[in-house]
C-alpha cells in the first residue's frame, strides 16, 4: 500500500478525519523538525494517532511526507489587485514554507531514493508555485521575456542560500529582493 487513497478489503474503514490530522502533523513536523528529524513515532503523538494505523496506510516516512506534500496546497493565494503585494506575499509564504537548510537538505538526499517523495516536491513546487509566481510577475513586469527563469530562481535561491550556505532566510526581506529583481525588469 502507497498511499492513504490506496484500497483495502481489510480492517476497519480509514477515517478520512484521522487521515488529515496525520497528513497536517506531518507537514507541521517537517517544517519543525525537518526530513532527517521527523519520526513515524512524532507523527503518531502529534496526530493522536496509533503507530499502526500510520504503517497501514503509508510504509515508510518517504511515503507518508510525500502525502502531506500533496495533501497541503502549497501556497493559499487570493489575488489582491496589487500584482506587487501579491507577488510579495507568495515569495514570502514560499520562503517561509520551504524552511531551513536541515529541511531541504534531507529532503535532497531522501528524493535521490523516494522517486513518490521527488515527484510530489516537483507537483508542489513547479505544478502549483511556478504558475502562479510566472502569472502574478507577468502582471508585474508586462513583456519580460524572463520570468520561466525567474520562476524557477525563486524556490531554487531559497535552496541554495539554506543548504548550501547555510544561511537563514528573513521570508519578507527576500520577498522584497525577488520584487525589487521583477520590477527591475519593467
Amino acid at each position: 500500500m502507497t498511499s492513504a487513497t490506496s484500497s483495502s478489503t481489510r480492517g476497519r474503514p480509514r477515517s478520512s478525519d484521522r487521515t488529515d490530522a496525520i497528513l497536517d502533523a506531518t507537514n507541521e513536523l517537517c517544517r519543525e523538525l525537518g526530513y532527517d528529524g521527523l519520526r513515524m513515532q512524532d507523527v503518531a503523538d502529534r496526530a493522536g494517532a496509533g503507530l499502526a494505523t500510520i504503517y497501514r496506510r503509508w510504509s515508510n516516512k518517504a511515503e507518508l511526507v510525500a502525502a502531506a506534500i500533496r495533501h497541503k496546497n502549497v501556497i493559499e493565494f487570493e489575488p489582491s489587485g496589487d500584482p506587487v503585494a501579491d507577488l510579495r506575499d507568495i515569495v514570502a509564504v514560499l520562503a517561509s514554507d520551504i524552511g531551513g537548510g536541515d529541511m531541504i537538505a534531507g529532503f535532497l538526499s531522501a528524493i535521490q531514493e523516494h522517486e513518490d517523495l521527488r515527484a510530489a516536491l516537483v507537483d508542489s513546487i513547479m505544478g502549483e508555485v511556478r504558475p502562479m509566481l510566472m502569472n502574478v510577475m507577468a502582471q508585474v513586469a508586462p513583456g519580460a521575456t524572463c520570468l520561466e527563469l525567474l520562476a524557477d530562481s525563486v524556490p531554487g535561491a531559497i535552496i541554495v542560500r539554506t543548504a548550501l550556505l547555510g544561511q537563514d532566510v528573513d521570508p519578507a526581506a527576500y520577498a522584497d529582493e525577488v520584487v525589487e529583481l521583477v520590477l527591475a525588469l519593467r
